[in-house]
């Protein structure tokens, strides 16, 4: 389809494309900027703690998120869109809130703080291709062949990262780090599949809230439970707040809104690829934010997983080309058919 050309020469398509690259980018800076928002606080000190830990990011990010989303999408906010939601929505908003706003990012935080930004991204690498055999199972998914051969170069890069890891340390060896960044990946490939089950249907703006308040609320109580009123007793530091403003509001719901406006208007491979490129931009920002080389294990782990991707999505490309070419072959011969008399 041909988008029509806006006055300043630009495509919907285009803006589009922009959209979606910017919430790329937006998310693969999230790690480096937690890591940097953590040693500053490791810089000023309240009554000698650090008042911007992860704990105390998670929440507040959410709060923040899920107030600025609100009033982004507050039209969502109806009598009528709230009562249309059946008991399994709010089941199923609730097991999202747990898996994907408490869960993955706790995981994903105690994954940054006991290894690399590098790691924490390849590794994470998991979830599409867990992704891809969920949906098979409970979609009904056929993924084409470029699809299996980016997962399965995936999986491939995934495992080298590992087994060289385990060399330099002497032997096999899954750290604290790369568990928890696997684990991470995998939550949020259930989380994803099951609210492509269960969500379709639930406005995004009631979703998106709903699923940030819950797994705070959550996430709130379970530090509690284990470790304590203490834990969170420099939540209320305006050191920490002024930092979770930009935080939640830029990266959190500015990425949100510009990935779901983004995909309305941009082309399925514009997506893909900015998908595709985004770990390399996490390794970017970690290497200029935090001067973080990427380790022996993750160049070799990681350029087998890139060239994967790039070899897929460069057959998917091909083979819309191709396709495309046949359907235009193929209109071209019907109308020559139609008006061309070929005599018996």
């Amino acid at each position: 389809m041909a988008y029509p050309m806006t006055d300043e020469g630009v495509t919907p398509a285009q803006r589009g494309a922009v959209m979606v690259w910017g919430a790329f980018a937006l998310f693969a800076l999230a790690k480096s900027v937690i890591h940097i928002l953590t040693e500053f606080g490791a810089q000023n000190l309240v009554d000698g703690r650090n008042p911007i830990t992860f704990c105390n990011v998670l929440f507040a990010g959410n709060v923040v998120a899920a107030v600025t989303l609100f009033l982004l999408h507050r039209e969502d906010w109806t009598e009528a869109n709230l009562r249309r939601m059946s008991k399994g929505d709010w089941i199923s908003i609730a097991v999202m809130g747990l898996l994907s706003g408490a869960l993955a990012p706790a995981f994903g935080f105690i994954a940054l703080a006991h290894t690399s930004v590098s790691n924490v991204v390849f590794l994470g690498r998991v979830e599409p291709i867990l992704f891809l055999v969920l949906a098979m199972v409970f979609l009904g998914a056929r993924p084409d062949r470029w699809a299996v051969v980016g997962a399965t170069a995936s999986a491939f890069g995934v495992l080298t990262i590992l087994y060289l890891q385990g060399l330099d340390q002497g032997g096999f060896h899954l750290g604290k780090g790369e568990f928890y960044a696997i684990l991470t990946a995998v939550t949020l490939a259930i989380g994803t599949i099951l609210s492509k089950i269960r969500l379709s249907s639930v406005p995004f703006g009631i979703f998106c809230v709903l699923r940030m308040v819950i797994g705070a609320v959550i996430y709130f109580a379970w530090v509690i439970q284990w470790y304590g009123w203490e834990h969170f007793i420099d939540l209320l530091a305006p050191v920490l707040w002024q930092w979770m403003v930009i935080y939640g509001v830029v990266i959190v719901a500015g990425g949100q809104i510009l990935f779901l406006r983004g995909i309305k208007l941009a082309e399925a491979q514009d997506v893909t690829l900015a998908a595709a490129f985004s770990p390399i931009l996490a390794v970017f920002f970690a290497f200029v934010l935090l001067c973080e080389e990427p380790s022996r294990p993750v160049q070799v782990g990681g350029a087998i997983i890139m060239a994967g991707i790039l070899t897929a999505q460069c057959g998917s490309w091909y083979s819309r080309r191709r396709q495309e070419r046949a359907a235009t072959v193929a209109d071209m011969v019907e109308a020559e058919g139609r008006v061309t008399f070929r005599g018996a």
